[in-house]
């Protein structure tokens, strides 16, 4: 059985030769499934916070404040609004329409990947990640199919997209746990693909490659190498 030191060798090595897919995999083997959310949102974290002056970070958190005085039933109404429109579209229609009417501004993208930050470290809020997503992907399409897509944004939004997911499939392996089926005819929900996490490496290095900041590379594998102290005895 390899001891930490040969685990974290063994972690950079899959990251220099660009094995992305195997590293996801990997980590999702050494880190419970219950500390996963919190450890990837970290990730992301590192990422966000580094791709942005913290000024414009903080003039970000401070929308979302002054938004949350707005009854929370209305704020609701609207995202569904907008997730149905989206869902109403043709692929085809999608494409033209999305370009010239985004049910979201370019920026405001950055206030979901923020909600979304603030819920993986609460586990009551990771039930709520479903929504999350749903409004990532909004603002992913948004971004798509605009007349100048940002790349690094879609790469952002692409990470925060694959930790949303894992996020909320957590919440549902919970649930289970607690309140098993009583009759056949129940259903618990339905989760993302189980292999979300398994992409997150190469979701992150897509962004190290677009933001050219070798300090946000060192920062990654420096957590990624922590992966192993985590792995359940």
């Amino acid at each position: 059985m390899p001891n930490i030191f040969q685990e974290q060798t063994s972690l950079e090595k899959l990251w220099r030769d660009d094995q992305l897919y195997e590293l996801g995999q990997r980590l999702c083997e050494l880190i419970p499934k219950e500390e996963q959310p919190v450890w990837f949102g970290k990730l992301l974290t590192y990422s966000y916070y580094s791709t942005y002056p913290t000024e414009e970070c903080k003039n970000v958190i401070s929308k979302r404040l002054r938004a949350s005085l707005i009854p929370k039933q209305l704020t609701k109404l609207k995202r569904l609004i907008h997730i149905s429109w989206h869902k109403s579209l043709t692929h085809l229609g999608k494409k033209h329409v999305i370009r010239y009417f985004p049910p979201f501004s370019t920026e405001e993208y950055k206030e979901v990947i923020e909600k979304l930050i603030e819920a993986i470290h609460y586990r009551h809020q990771w039930s709520e990640c479903k929504e999350i997503f749903n409004e990532l992907r909004s603002q992913n399409l948004a971004l798509d199919h605009s007349r100048k897509p940002d790349n690094l944004k879609l790469a952002i939004l692409n990470l925060s997209e694959k930790i949303a997911k894992v996020t909320y499939n957590n919440s549902i392996a919970e649930n289970i746990a607690k309140v098993p089926l009583i009759t056949t005819h129940q259903q618990h929900p339905v989760g993302f693909d189980a292999n979300a996490g398994h992409k997150i490496p190469e979701c992150v290095k897509n962004i190290i490659n677009k933001s050219k900041n070798p300090k946000l590379e060192v920062t990654i594998l420096q957590h990624i190498l922590t992966a192993p102290s985590h792995k359940s005895q």
